[in-house]
């Protein structure tokens, strides 16, 4: 590492040191991962954009090594050992909670304007720098317009000497470092548990077929059951974590929730959340009518079959019975026993048409 450091020093002469001072892991529930490097610096005035992007360059390149050295092998290693502990679901089969290592990427630094790379919803481990200036090394104010100050609605009139930016690195005077790093690691964290939801969301969303089985439909009810859940959970906790805020810690907290879009985030997870349960909900309506429907035709089926019996024991008792009285009044009897047998198929044919006519007249006045 101190190799590095000499090759930086070296290729930019405006940068007079840069020391790695500190390389600390926080793990969160087992779901994050946050990374934070501080690199002490001693840097000359920095008077074009061109030296700013030069110098978070050799920074991003020092955090290249850092993760690659130390913190991506710590939490592969993590991930492999959690892997081991495995869940039961409710059929009975045993998975595991996390992904493969190799599937984890790193997310290198957080951007000001936009949300990352594409690969940012897979992402276990964040790595952010805070660059500390030394003592006597100030930023002068005629440099501030290319400095990007993490709020500048809050940003006071000594706001370039107490925390300035340079591409996606921070300069931060010590009082402010430990705010800073606490409320950037608080809101990655909400990110990570919302995000996880929205994946969950949307594979949910995606299993969602209407002919898929019963037993799948109802893993699935349960299963957007539990994200909606959860999700509220998480939604509450960060709502309580935002309004307990205050001081510093507010100010970096509002502006990290701009940066990842966490309105949008909160937006897109109850849009979807409404979209599943409706997209669910139609499914459970439609096999629910379709089965009602079948019943039905059921019901009117026996009804018929029933009366077709009727008739048929009524011919034949007309016809074999010879112990009934003849009256000589022709009756009902009389007449079905002289029926031809066409015109009483017909009859009975006639007679469910028109009783599946008006079943279906009255469901349709009902819709």
């Amino acid at each position: 590492m101190a190799n590095m450091t000499k090759v930086m020093v070296s290729s930019f002469d405006k940068l007079r040191s840069a020391d790695v001072t500190s390389a600390t892991l926080y793990v969160f529930d087992n779901t994050i991962a946050v990374g934070h490097v501080r690199i002490d610096v001693e840097v000359e005035a920095i008077e074009t954009a061109a030296d700013a992007e030069t110098l978070d360059r050799l920074t991003s390149s020092l955090m290249s090594n850092i993760i690659a050295s130390h913190m991506q092998p710590v939490v592969q290693r993590i991930v492999s050992l959690l892997r081991k502990s495995m869940t039961t679901t409710d059929s009975g089969r045993r998975i595991s909670l996390l992904r493969k290592p190799e599937n984890y990427v790193v997310f290198d630094d957080i951007a000001l304007d936009k949300r990352g790379d594409g690969s940012l919803p897979n992402t276990m481990l964040w790595c952010n720098r805070t660059i500390e200036a030394t003592e006597g090394n100030e930023i002068e104010a005629n440099n501030a317009a290319i400095w990007l100050g993490l709020d500048r609605d809050h940003r006071g009139a000594d706001w370039p000497r107490e925390t300035v930016q340079v591409g996606s690195s921070f300069f931060l005077s010590a009082a402010r470092t430990a705010q800073f790093v606490r409320a950037n690691i608080r809101v990655q964290y909400f990110y990570t548990l919302l995000d996880t939801l929205q994946d969950s969301q949307r594979r949910v969303h995606n299993s969602v077929f209407p002919d898929m089985r019963e037993a799948r439909l109802r893993f699935l009810e349960r299963k957007i059951h539990q994200v909606a859940t959860y999700t509220e959970l998480v939604l509450n906790e960060f709502d309580d974590y935002i309004l307990g805020l205050q001081s510093d810690r507010k100010i970096y907290t509002d502006k990290l929730c701009e940066v990842f879009d966490m309105p949008r985030l909160i937006e897109n997870l109850q849009g979807r959340s409404r979209s599943v349960a409706a997209k669910l909900g139609r499914i459970v309506e439609e096999r629910t009518e379709r089965r009602q429907r079948m019943l039905q035709a059921g019901i009117v089926l026996i009804g018929g079959l029933q009366v077709m019996d009727v008739l048929i024991n009524s011919i034949w008792m007309a016809q074999s019975d010879g112990h009934i009285a003849d009256d000589g009044v022709p009756g009902y009897l009389d007449l079905m026993s002289q029926a031809p047998a066409d015109l009483v198929m017909n009859i009975v044919i006639l007679a469910a048409l028109l009783i599946a006519a008006g079943y279906a007249f009255k469901r349709r006045r009902r819709s």
